[in-house]
């Protein structure tokens, strides 16, 4: 007999108000990090630390794309 594990699942939301010279600068930051998670991820050979680092780029590319979008379809203040 398998028993079923619950799975709870928070989803965050949140707003945030910024200028699109804010958006611009926080966009070329998480870039520039991305570049560095690259490298990093390239470098290291322990499986679990590389897994983390990958989710961890994930997640900048998808912040990325939110703020390339609000960008592109000017939803950002100037």
């Amino acid at each position: 007999m398998r028993h079923l594990q619950k799975i709870t699942i928070r989803v965050l939301t949140m707003r945030i108000e910024l200028s699109r010279d804010e958006v611009e600068a926080l966009r070329t930051l998480l870039e520039e990090r991305i570049v560095e998670l690259d490298r990093e991820i390239n470098r290291t050979d322990a499986f679990k630390y590389k897994a983390r680092l990958q989710r961890l780029e994930r997640t900048i590319e998808r912040v990325l794309g939110e703020l390339n979008g609000a960008l592109d379809h000017d939803q950002v203040p100037t």
